[in-house]
């Protein structure tokens, strides 16, 4: 899987230099579209016979950082911090270097979102399948967020401080199915993403309503949250066995003080 997962990086980079190189993507002026307040928005892949073979849908904020430089007395000083975007509806966004997966072991896809001025922000998801037909199980095996600094919609190029695109990649995060179902998350999770280069810090995807259907079966299967350790509990006990310990505490007390004065009146 680890060979997999550096081919399938290879892979996201040489499809999104396709992209660039044949300018085959959604421009236009974001206006609304352009929140920080993540909307659920719904995308699809088509197959070469016009059908729809891969659908996502959810409601996504992207963080990222960036650096820009401020006067501080008389000196131009570099300031980190970060800028959070929403992605857009699929007016301002295209998935044409998208390639469905198809329910044979071994086989893979890729789910690629691109957006932006010059089409170079994005979103690339890997599938990996394993299984045959409907026992066929998947996995996301490569997730990565394409930011382009240079984009004037999203940044200020001289307030940036890089120049040109960034590759941000997943370290964590977990979203497969098994017999070829879709997998479905609506409950908040965040993912953190390490950027191929930048010495100034991660970005991070967070995301709910998540819907993600690479065969486009329909059904889905339920992600199931992390719970929180229930503390009631052990609260619970610790006050019983506090509460125990004074009794026996008191009541050895009152038993030897007893005592004492029977020893006394014997005296």
């Amino acid at each position: 899987m680890e060979v997999i997962g550096k081919l399938r990086l290879v892979a996201g980079l040489l499809v999104c230099s396709a992209l660039l190189a044949s300018g085959d993507y959604s421009v236009g002026e974001y206006g609304e579209d352009l929140e920080t307040s993540a909307i659920t928005r719904q995308y699809s892949v088509m197959d070469e016979d016009g059908n729809v073979c891969m659908t996502l849908s959810l409601a996504a904020n992207i963080t990222v950082p960036f650096r820009y430089e401020e006067s501080e007395n008389h000196t131009e000083v570099n300031v980190t911090t970060k800028r959070t975007f929403s992605l857009p509806s699929t007016d301002y966004s295209s998935t044409n270097a998208s390639a469905c997966p198809n329910q044979t072991a071994g086989n893979s896809g890729v789910f690629n979102l691109t957006f932006g001025t010059y089409g170079r922000m994005g979103v690339v998801l890997g599938v990996y399948v394993s299984g045959e037909g409907k026992d066929a199980n998947w996995t996301v095996d490569l997730l990565q967020v394409l930011v382009d600094y240079s984009d004037p919609e999203f940044f200020n190029q001289s307030e940036s401080g890089v120049n040109g695109t960034v590759l941000f990649t997943a370290t964590e995060g977990d979203i497969s199915s098994s017999n070829s179902n879709g997998y479905s998350c609506g409950s908040e999770q965040t993912i953190s993403l390490e950027p191929t280069e930048l010495d100034f810090g991660n970005a991070t995807l967070v995301y709910s309503d998540l819907k993600f259907d690479p065969f486009n079966t329909e059904s889905f299967t339920d992600c199931v949250p992390a719970q929180k350790p229930n503390r009631i509990v052990p609260i619970a006990v610790g006050a019983a066995l506090a509460g125990l310990l004074l009794l026996v505490l008191v009541a050895y007390i009152i038993n030897r003080s007893s005592n004492k004065r029977r020893g006394y009146e014997k005296v």
